[in-house]
């Protein structure tokens, strides 16, 4: 069996698997403002950095349509919990960043 190699826009080719998957990640997901700017804080101190601002982004920044929560817990249940118990909701968002 033969394996095609990949070649990306600089004319540099991959034939191995996890080359292949460096590739098409680099040239096919675009990095975005964020990629360029955000460090992690020391190991232990993530949950520290997640903000009430910041929980209500990430629930009201994207469409209700989207698939449900590990949890089976749709996107329009938490936002309809996070206008009766914001405190409760940012508070589990630091918990599942501190438990990973």
């Amino acid at each position: 069996m033969t394996v095609e190699a990949l070649t990306d826009r600089d004319r540099k080719q991959a034939n191995m698997i996890a080359k292949k998957e460096e590739m098409l990640s680099r040239d096919s997901i675009p990095l975005n403002m964020y990629d360029q700017t955000f460090e992690l804080p020391p190991q232990g101190q993530a949950h520290q950095s997640v903000t009430e601002h910041a929980v209500e982004r990430a629930l009201f920044g994207q469409s209700v349509q989207n698939a449900l929560l590990l949890d089976q817990l749709s996107l329009g249940a938490v936002r309809l919990l996070w206008n009766w118990d914001t405190e409760r909701i940012v508070e589990l968002a630091k918990a599942a960043v501190r438990t990973g």
